[in-house]
């Protein structure tokens, strides 16, 4: 027995195997002494290695996780909770504000706070905006909002969404607006928009005080006998009742570790589906950041310090989420999906070599903007060789990964991730709509790049780091001595000796350099796997 995860026994001195690999006889076998399935978060943590046993480590796409975190309703007003009323009173015009009325000095240190543990984490919480608020709390209190030039002069430091309102949404022309998946758990159309259902977290829209969050789960979540209204006893099929929380402990004891314990399981499930708190949430006690930090340690302890937490816009959530219900089919007339989908390791096959300057979807809807990749030779496109070749004629491909950005403050965070949808074998014009294009170093031009991303579309450099091709304008810089075997089934090509680093770095170190040049994001070395 070889032991890959151990733990102490209990009430002993001994460490017992929880996994590992037993020979017998020239067989191999995996043991998991462990309870598992889909909803067990230990299983959802050690899955990936299960996945990479069987395989041998064979790689069938990238492995990452992803969290993002909304606060909903910036510069809006809203009912505060009622500690002794059990219930929503005394309107809070003052969006950040503490009392009805009154400005709230802090505002602008609520901001700063933000921004700060922002760039202390790496992780953004996107500010919903619903496109109105601010004047009318200047219009109630005779008085400029505290709120507003303090977010303006963040404005670059923040990222901005918008949630599910028709009229904004018409005139700026969003794409995607947030949902809430407590009321729907699909994404579906709403116009040429489609919805981002989000997970909503139990850190009510309407407290900023820890002890306003004890008293409304309390009231929500206990028994009448224990003072509650009894709604958890009246609804057992979607409620448990709890033993009252204490009012000064109970949001760090026992709310905290629920509300990571049930973030965390999104995460390592892989789940794409953003969450959702309120702006109020950020003020006065400021009671989401206790939550968001014990997840962000909760996934440190977890994971190596390589293993990125993804940090998705609202954009990339939502074209996820639509891929996931696209491959199951339930996007066709929104019909309901079946539950939450794994994705980490497909293979996706590509489309057919068709006849004259077209190709088929094979994966997705066109909507989803998936990514082209234009490489040519001699005026033809080349389909990339990065999976098996089908009988059918396409190929298996890799999913795609993302490039680091700098926000307006300078601080580097995750780019946006783009899985690989299809692969084109003939070229398309840069007219297609789509996100990303993966261009050839050579025969693209920077002006071709320059029109792209004024457009907002992604360029990726693709340049071959491990193979000679006849046709290149440097292939004459590669001496013999560095070229082996031709290339099956690429006239022309042939692979190269990637010992030989004092040759190749230099060559290949200008090509990308040309890359950088020409304006592109990112790049993509080919035939590095010879």
């Amino acid at each position: 027995m070889t032991p890959y995860l151990t733990a102490p026994i209990p009430g002993t001195g001994g460490t017992g195997v929880l996994m590992g690999e037993f020979d017998d006889d020239g067989r191999e076998s995996l043991v998991l002494g462990f309870a598992n399935n889909q909803w067990l978060t230990h299983f959802k943590v050690l899955g990936h290695g299960v996945v990479s046993w069987l395989t041998r480590g064979v790689s069938l796409g990238i492995y990452r996780n992803g969290f993002s975190i909304h606060s909903d309703d910036l510069f809006l007003p809203d009912a505060r909770w009622s500690i002794a009323g059990h219930d929503r009173r005394g309107l809070r015009p003052g969006h950040l504000s503490a009392d009805a009325g009154v400005q709230d000095p802090d505002e602008p240190a609520d901001v700063a706070y933000l921004v700060a543990w922002q760039r202390r984490t790496g992780l953004k919480i996107d500010q919903a905006f619903n496109g109105f608020g601010s004047g009318d709390w200047s219009a109630q209190t005779g008085a400029p909002d505290p709120l507003l030039p303090a977010i303006t002069a963040a404005k670059g430091s923040l990222r901005f969404i918008i949630p599910n309102l028709g009229p904004a949404r018409t005139a700026t022309g969003v794409k995607w607006p947030g949902a809430d998946a407590s009321r729907e758990t699909v994404v579906r159309r709403v116009g040429s928009a489609r919805t981002v259902p989000r997970h909503p977290m139990n850190s009510f829209d309407n407290v900023g005080t820890k002890a306003d969050e004890v008293a409304e789960y309390n009231w929500i979540d206990t028994s009448r006998d224990d003072g509650g209204s009894g709604y958890c006893a009246d609804h057992p099929a979607t409620e448990t009742c709890i033993s009252p929380l204490d009012p000064v402990s109970g949001y760090d004891a026992y709310i905290v570790p629920i509300e990571k314990r049930i973030a965390f399981s999104h995460i390592v499930a892989n789940d794409p589906m953003p969450h959702s708190a309120h702006q109020a949430n950020l003020a006065e006690d400021r009671i989401l950041y206790p939550v968001l930090d014990s997840i962000l340690a909760t996934y440190r302890r977890t994971f190596a310090a390589s293993a990125l937490l993804v940090n998705p816009r609202l954009t990339n959530a939502g074209a996820a989420l639509a891929r996931l219900q696209d491959r199951a089919g339930h996007n066709r007339r929104d019909r309901p999906a079946r539950g939450p989908h794994r994705d980490r390791h497909q293979w996706l096959r590509g489309p057919r070599v068709c006849a004259g300057h077209r190709a088929r979807w094979r994966h997705g809807s066109r909507s989803d903007r998936p990514v082209c990749r234009l490489h040519q030779r001699g005026g033809r496109s080349r389909p990339r060789r990065d999976g098996a070749r089908h009988a059918d004629g396409g190929y298996g491909i890799r999913q795609s990964g993302r490039s680091p950005q700098r926000d307006a403050a300078g601080d580097l965070g995750a780019g946006p991730a783009y899985d690989v949808e299809c692969e084109l074998c003939r070229a398309h014009r840069l007219t297609k709509d789509v996100a990303v294009f993966d261009l050839d170093w050579e025969d693209t031009r920077a002006a071709q790049v320059a029109g792209l991303r004024a457009r907002g579309t992604h360029a990726i450099c693709y340049f071959s780091a491990g193979s000679w091709e006849n046709w290149r304008s440097d292939q004459a810089a590669l001496p013999a001595a560095v070229k082996g075997r031709n290339l099956s089934g690429w006239k022309g090509e042939k692979w190269l000796d990637t010992r030989a680093l004092a040759t190749l770095l230099p060559i290949m170190g200008k090509r990308m350099d040309m890359c950088k040049a020409k304006g592109c994001e990112s790049l993509d070395p080919d035939n590095v796997d010879g």
